[in-house]
């Protein structure tokens, strides 16, 4: 074997430039104090926040009401760090697999989001509102299971290739969640294994 076929091609690494702005005092300070409390240099921090203003946004931030939208972003930090912590105690390879992939990771990702919400869970008794009149257009089992049923319909439309109703949420999530989850959820919709 030739010494040019055993080469192995390292991944090329981004250029860092190196460039000059100004900015306000104080947003420098905001910057300055955020880098401190997170140990990362002002540099880092910089770009970590440039390179997240250049994402995607999240389909949660544009929620308008600040509780529900702190609440999405708990279960999808409580979901992440479980998912990670799984991950590296199932002993995943470094293959790209995720806590996703694996039925142990994956089913302590859904006991943490399970416990995040219960622990936040409102006082009270769990009473259906089928006492208002105009709410006796639905059945008793629709308000018992709306969560369910809501679930149900976009995982159906979701699944779908060919759903009549096609928004961009549809879309969305259908590039997004790529052909093996899309998969995943057509078969446990078909086997019925999606409620539990």
């Amino acid at each position: 074997m030739s010494k040019r076929a055993a080469k192995v091609a390292k991944p090329k690494r981004a250029v860092a430039t190196q460039i000059k702005f100004r900015i306000d005092e104080s947003l420098k300070a905001q910057l300055d104090h955020a880098a401190n409390a997170r140990g990362l240099s002002l540099n880092t921090e910089i770009t970590e926040r440039l390179v997240k203003s250049l994402q995607p946004p999240r389909y949660w931030d544009a929620i308008t009401n600040a509780k529900v939208s702190a609440i999405v972003d708990l279960i999808a930090e409580v979901a992440c760090s479980a998912g990670a912590n799984a991950a590296l105690l199932a002993r995943l390879p470094q293959d790209g697999t995720t806590w996703a992939d694996d039925p142990y990771s994956f089913d302590q990702v859904g006991k943490a989001v399970i416990a995040a919400l219960n622990a936040i869970r409102p006082k009270g008794a769990i009473t259906p509102p089928g006492s208002v009149s105009i709410n006796k257009l639905y059945s008793t089992e629709y308000y018992n299971r709306t969560g369910t049923f809501i679930a149900d319909s976009i995982l159906f439309e979701v699944a779908s290739a060919n759903a009549v109703r096609r928004s961009d949420r549809t879309e969305r999530l259908r590039a997004s969640l790529g052909a093996d989850i899309l998969a995943r959820i057509e078969r446990n919709l078909l086997e019925g294994k999606h409620h539990g």
